[in-house]
């Protein structure tokens, strides 16, 4: 090996390390804390002990939407089998995203850049995304959780790479229909978990394809070889969800979205909501970004309309075509589908990623066809090296803050307080959706306690049904609160349903009420 592909891997693995110890001390410094644990995002954890310590069985759960089959699943089951830590699950998690988008990314700029230009280019644009992540701006926080269309979105990369990587192949080769086939698996697998993946990956790279065969550029075989699989594997993932999902629909969780449904009212009502997601989730910096990445690829599209350099378009048409066709197609599908669902509810910045990422993720590729020279010239390296140099920076001047701290495990007071409060008494309760599952995960004292509507009749979402039959003996209620919250239980329905409590315990904002008898659940 040279000393110069020594030093790319050298400074490749120290810049991924230094992301993997921002991303530590960000966690466990616990200032964005609440974004891992609350009932959402701890109930794949409670789902992992269930199916794979306690015994239960996949099918009594009430999984409204995203079941994360594959790859999210057997990957998180697994780091939770290896660490055995709730504290540090979540952590290791984010490791691992931080691994998988880098390469996946990398993977995308090595069919347009050399292995050092490919390297960079990734670790700048993986570093650009994550640093926004730790500062807690969404969408790009989501980025550190599991089970929020991460895991399909990074596997949607790796097929896009995949097929940039095939499209520009003059021979095929075995190793090529083994490509194939793994995209295959690709497709199916994340549709049978995420209706997104089809709309976001499986329907564009699709009619990318098509508009190829159409225009000829690729043949009617491999139209057919490289297309057909994905999005036939992609159509039976979607039909094979609803085998999977027993106690909920996913057309009922989107309120059954309809194309005749869409009214120019409901048109209207959902741009303005998308234009205000957008607003919020966007800075100075990242309109910038956006401008620069926007302006470009619509310039880029200008340069081969009305370029004179046909020997140019001929060695790079089909792989620079393709990003292009792909990042609208993708783009469109996106912003389309929210306007099916015409419930205003549903514009969420967590549903629209390629909006989002792809203007960071690919934001050299089509700067590099506009001008090829500027990534050879030592403006790019200089540019590298500040990247990384801020990098370092921003990580010191966020462990020199007065406020920093390193916790080493996460433990609430008002969580303690209950565990304490009911030794003595039985462990089993019910309390508010935002309550439940997150008491139920963090409690040392085997409290387990599940969710209730405010008319305190059961809640089954995101939760093993049969975790009602069990006997309940304390109920959890907030505090009196100005703010209004539906979720929060009414106390006087409480004291006329199951009378007065043997003993009343406070802690922090909760109400903890102890009954000396089984309480029934409506």
């Amino acid at each position: 090996m040279k000393i110069k592909d020594k030093l790319i891997y050298f400074i490749e693995y120290s810049w991924l390390f230094i992301l993997l110890l921002f991303a530590s001390l960000v966690y466990t410094n616990q200032k964005m804390i609440s974004l891992f644990f609350n009932s959402d995002g701890v109930a794949s954890v409670l789902l992992f002990k269930d199916l794979l310590i306690e015994h239960g069985h996949y099918k009594d759960w009430a999984i409204p939407s995203v079941t994360q089959f594959f790859p999210g699943m057997p990957i998180c089951a697994l780091i939770f089998l290896t660490v055995k830590n709730i504290y540090l699950y979540f952590l290791t998690v984010i490791w691992v995203t931080i691994i998988a988008m880098y390469f996946a990314i990398k993977l995308i700029y090595s069919q347009y850049f050399p292995t050092r230009k490919s390297t960079f280019c990734a670790l700048m644009v993986i570093t650009g995304m994550f640093l926004l992540a730790f500062t807690g701006r969404p969408p790009y926080n989501i980025l550190l959780l599991a089970f929020y269309h991460v895991e399909e979105f990074i596997a949607g990369l790796f097929l896009l790479g995949i097929q940039i990587n095939l499209v520009n192949k003059d021979k095929l080769t075995y190793k090529d229909y083994i490509l194939v086939a793994f995209s295959t698996l690709i497709a199916f697998g994340c549709s049978l978990s995420d209706l997104l993946f089809f709309v976001q990956f499986a329907s564009p790279i699709f009619f990318t394809y098509s508009l190829f065969f159409l225009t000829k550029r690729i043949s009617f075989f491999r139209y057919l070889l490289f297309s057909s699989p994905i999005i036939l594997s992609s159509i039976a993932g979607l039909f094979t969800l609803e085998c999977f999902i027993a106690n909920y629909s996913l057309s009922n969780y989107l309120s059954h979205p309809s194309l005749a449904k869409i009214s120019f009212s409901t048109i209207s009502a959902q741009s303005i909501v998308l234009l205000k997601t957008f607003k919020t989730s966007s800075n100075y910096f990242v309109r910038v970004i956006y401008s620069i990445f926007y302006s470009t690829l619509i310039l880029t599209i200008g340069a081969r309309i009305f370029t004179k350099n046909k020997e140019n378009i001929k060695n790079s048409i089909k792989k620079m075509s393709f990003l292009i066709l792909f990042i609208f197609l993708s783009i469109f599908f996106t912003i389309g589908s929210i306007f099916c669902l015409t419930d205003v509810n549903y514009v969420i910045d967590r549903y629209m990623f390629p909006l989002f990422y792809f203007p960071f993720l690919f934001f050299f590729i089509p700067i590099a066809y506009l001008n090829s020279k500027l990534l050879n010239s030592k403006i790019f390296l200089y540019f590298t090296a500040a990247v990384f140099l801020y990098t370092i920076i921003t990580l010191l001047a966020y462990t020199n803050r007065s406020n920093f701290k390193i916790h080493m495990s996460y433990y609430p007071q008002y969580v303690r307080c209950i565990d304490k409060s009911l030794r003595g008494y039985g462990h089993n309760g019910i309390a508010q959706y935002w309550d439940a599952n997150l008491i139920t995960a963090l409690s040392l004292e085997n409290v387990k306690v599940v969710p209730v509507i405010n008319s305190l009749y059961t809640f089954p979402w995101l939760i093993n049904i049969n975790k009602f039959k069990d006997p309940v003996n304390f109920i959890i209620i907030d505090m009196p609160h100005k703010d209004y919250n539906p979720f929060i239980l009414d106390e006087n329905l409480v004291y006329s349903l199951y009378g007065t409590p043997k003993k009343i315990v406070i802690c922090k904002k909760k109400k903890i009420l102890i009954y000396s008898r089984v309480i029934k659940l409506r």
